[in-house]
């Protein structure tokens, strides 16, 4: 190559290099306020509110600076609805958080993300009368455009600045910054951290984590891709009517309809492959239409949509109270948007959006109850930015008509799949399991097993859990990976899983395989329990079963950590445990060379700040066991 071209072209990879981080420099986690409710309940018995820990878990993954951490103590846990309440909806979230955002630096903070804990709904006055069921991260969204007190209690639901209609059409609204303003005051872009169970709400962010660092458009083995969803029924739309007629705009339903199904474009414009559900309104026999999962839905190319797997985009419409959880398989990462009246109404079963993130999917919009069709966020909207390196939030916003109105967006606010990044395989083999047992309902012939896998310092994983169990290691009984009391496949951290029918008095021998999302497995040593008495047990499902407890835990100075070992399977292997502190660092290594199991030692911390730690203990190069432990000072 001549020189002068050289040097021209390392110049353009140089600019390009510094672009891409600019551009993608507001995913930043310095620019997330964390919110989270310091009197929720304690369900762990760790002496931390379940909110907080889940703000410390979200802290630790993605590495929230301590600063930008806010708990605050709220009369409730789900809503404002009481007229009488709306003044706390004031003095226990607005305030507080004004006051946090303005220490740090107005223009600092771009998102804020609400843990499970904190209230979703408020009510606004209207003249002399108050309506209910407005979702708190819409207000928050406009937080000082929406008054000092009661007496403007909310903004009226008015256009929203991030909200672009026309998506390909023109040039389309971008990155989402300080600039963005309403009523003349800084806007934010607002999220949840929520679930059915504060575990599930934990396991959002690692799923996040899981598709930023793999997926892509790649097949075959070890690489990581999903499959995007579309579901219309008002036509068999062409290419071309899309090219050339789009948008025509959430009117009527006709209209919507063939927005709706311009997802079908978007996703295969980004290289995923399509299944669009588009079976003819006057086909289904009730006169309404088909969802994917119903008898005698059909996908655009024919086969049947009785079943939709490997899901990691879903766009549509009309799931009306009701979740088929036979039909959907979300692999981590996954974005669902279903538009109807009460998409998001709860984040259990019971709703659209809230049965998939309970089932597996990791970031989803929808709404507290009617939005009227023009008030709804707009799938294919939602699923277009996704798809061209936006973050959960700003897809969310971008895809919202209607601000201050009906929408919940619940996921990790900086998730950015397709952010630019270099393709990699997953070729990382799920971690060894911590295995814990008791019996269930104090019936020593049934058994709960609870399998959690731990993914500090590795790579992100989230993985299927397969049971093998039976009086001999010929292992004569077997849970398959499938989720086997709701026969769905959920990609999880920790499962649960009940054996009944057990005989009393008698020893079982367990085997376990966790299988990630591109197929790579792990599979535990021989374990067993024995079906006698009624107290809880652990034994975690490795070389040895070695079961790590810490007194006080949360503690202010000094901790007691016991080692104690139900089987003595260690050998002559030294024994190590080690302190590491929220960024994977070992800050301490206690002198555990050559003691014997099952041990106490006391570790002194008056020296460390307070935090997140890990105890891990180690015989050799073999993990046995971790256990978290939360330094208050």
């Amino acid at each position: 190559m001549h020189f002068k071209y050289m040097r021209k072209s390392l110049f353009l990879i140089a600019f390009l290099t510094i672009l891409q981080a600019l551009l993608f420099a507001d995913d930043s986690p310095s620019r997330v306020l964390v919110v989270y409710r310091t009197n929720q309940s304690d369900m762990d018995s760790n002496g931390v509110s379940d909110s907080r820990d889940l703000a410390l878990y979200y802290q630790h993954k993605r590495g929230i600076p301590e600063q930008n951490m806010l708990g605050v103590a709220t009369s409730t846990d789900r809503t404002y609805n009481l007229a009488a309440q709306l003044p706390l909806f004031y003095s226990e979230l607005v305030a507080p958080i004004r006051q946090k955002i303005e220490a740090i630096g107005i223009d600092s903070i771009l998102y804020i993300v609400l843990c499970k804990g904190i209230p979703y709904a408020v009510c606004r006055k209207n003249g002399a009368t108050y309506s209910t069921n407005y979702p708190v991260c819409e207000n928050l969204a406009a937080l000082y455009a929406i008054g000092d007190d009661t007496s403007n209690s909310a903004i009226n639901p008015g256009t929203n600045p991030m909200y672009e209609p026309s998506p390909t059409i023109g040039t389309d609204k971008g990155r989402f910054d300080a600039t963005y303003q309403i009523n003349g005051t800084r806007m934010f872009l607002v999220t949840e951290l929520d679930a059915m169970t504060f575990q599930l709400a934990k396991e959002l962010v690692d799923r996040a984590l899981y598709a930023e660092r793999y997926v892509g458009v790649t097949t075959g083995a070890r690489w990581y891709t999903g499959i995007g969803y579309v579901d219309t029924r008002y036509g068999k739309y062409t290419d071309n009517e899309f090219q050339t007629q789009y948008p025509k705009g959430y009117g009527a339903y006709d209209l919507a309809d063939f927005d709706m199904g311009m997802a079908s474009q978007f996703i295969l414009n980004a290289g995923f492959e399509l299944k669009w559900e588009n079976t003819l309104l006057d086909d289904a026999t009730d006169g309404k239409g088909f969802e994917i999962g119903d008898s005698g839905a059909l996908y655009h190319d024919g086969s049947s949509a009785l079943t939709a797997p490997n899901a990691l985009f879903y766009g549509g419409w009309y799931n009306l109270s009701k979740y088929n959880r036979f039909a959907w398989t979300w692999m981590p990462g996954a974005v669902v948007c279903d538009l109807n009246s009460n998409s998001l109404s709860t984040t259990s079963p019971g709703c659209f959006s809230g049965g998939a993130l309970y089932y597996g999917a990791t970031a989803a919009c929808g709404v507290l109850d009617e939005p009227y069709l023009s008030g709804h966020t707009q799938p294919e909207k939602l699923l277009y930015y996704i798809l061209n390196g936006s973050n959960f939030a700003e897809a969310a916003y971008h895809a919202e008509p209607t601000l201050g109105w009906k929408t919940r967006n619940v996921g990790d606010p900086i998730y950015n799949p397709l952010k630019p990044k270099t393709a990699i395989q997953d070729t990382v083999a799920p971690p060894l399991p911590m295995v814990e047992n008791w019996p269930l309902y104090n019936n020593k012939t049934q058994r709960r097993i609870r399998v959690s896998i731990n993914t500090d310092n590795r790579e992100p994983d989230l993985v299927l859990c397969q049971l093998r169990y039976g009086k001999t290691t010929d292992y004569d009984s077997i849970f398959n990976y499938a989720n086997y009391a709701t026969h769905a496949t959920v990609y999880k951290m920790v499962h649960d899983i009940d054996l009944r029918n057990l005989d009393s008095n008698q020893t079982y021998h367990c085997e376990i395989t966790l299988k990630d999302p591109v197929g790579n497995t792990t599979t535990t040593n021989d374990f067993t329990f024995f079906t006698s008495g009624t107290g809880s047990e652990s034994s975690p499902a490795l070389t040895a079963a070695v079961r790590l407890e810490a007194f006080p835990n949360p503690f202010n100075s000094s901790v007691k950590i016991s080692a104690d070992s139900w089987q003595q399977a260690v050998g002559s292997e030294t024994i190590h445990l080690q302190i590491y502190d929220i960024q994977g660092k070992i800050v301490y290594k206690l002198p555990t060379a050559h003691f014997q199991l099952p041990a106490e030692l006391t570790w002194d911390a008056s020296r460390f700040s307070s935090g997140v730690y890990w105890c891990v203990l180690s015989a050799g190069n073999k993990r046995l066991s971790a256990l978290r432990l939360v330094l208050l000072k």
